[in-house]
């Protein structure tokens, strides 16, 4: 029990953390293919094989609460820390789902499972993020290797501001330019209808 406790708190103290929490199906995959599975991720990131009931227990009554509904079946639940290991994260869960053929295999676990088998069973369960609190769908999740990172968004924010400061400043710059071709043009255009200046138009 206590050992368990030791574990809940290790659970609770990485969420503090975390920028992204997910969970994937490890049914059918052997110890091996576990630990490559592992490497394959961000060095950064934590993927561990843990136990629901633990891991329901170290959401409860945090932020991260409405991520209990996932812990169901054998899963691997990853942590990522930073926002600029999300992008990697997914790639690498991608890579696993095709090399390990996730899919098929469980597809066939259902097949020789039928009776025990969770209602929604699948090979991804789903993610959710820090700030959003809100549960990522298995059919969503791969978009998110295309997620800016603050870093980026800041850059864009400062390109567009950068932008539109230039635009304004080459408009303003124009305005005289533009006002000095078109009173050269009026001028020309007087000078051809017989008025040798402006001045005789104006008197």
């Amino acid at each position: 029990m206590a050992r368990r406790n030791q574990t809940k708190e290790a659970i609770k103290e990485c969420l503090d953390d975390t920028f992204f929490l997910m969970a994937f199906n490890k049914d059918k995959m052997n110890g091996a293919e576990l630990t490559a599975a592992r490497e394959m991720f961000p060095s950064a990131v934590v993927a561990r094989c843990l136990k629901n009931t633990l891991v329901r227990k170290a959401v409860e009554g945090t932020e991260w609460e409405q991520f209990a509904p996932l812990c169901k079946g054998a899963n691997m639940f990853v942590f990522v820390k930073k926002d600029t290991d999300l992008k990697g994260t997914i790639e690498a869960y991608l890579k696993i789902e095709k090399a390990y053929k996730r899919a098929e295999r469980c597809a066939e676990f259902i097949e020789n499972n039928l009776e025990t088998v969770i209602e929604d069973y699948r090979p991804l369960r789903g993610g959710m993020m820090r700030d959003e609190w809100n549960i990522i769908t298995p059919e969503e999740l791969p978009k998110f290797k295309d997620f800016p990172t603050k870093t980026e968004l800041i850059a864009k924010i400062a390109g567009g501001i950068k932008q539109v400061t230039t635009k304004i400043a080459k408009g303003v710059k124009q305005v005289p330019t533009k006002l000095a071709v078109g009173t050269k043009k009026i001028t020309e255009q007087i000078e051809e209808d017989g008025k040798a200046t402006v001045a005789e138009v104006v008197v």
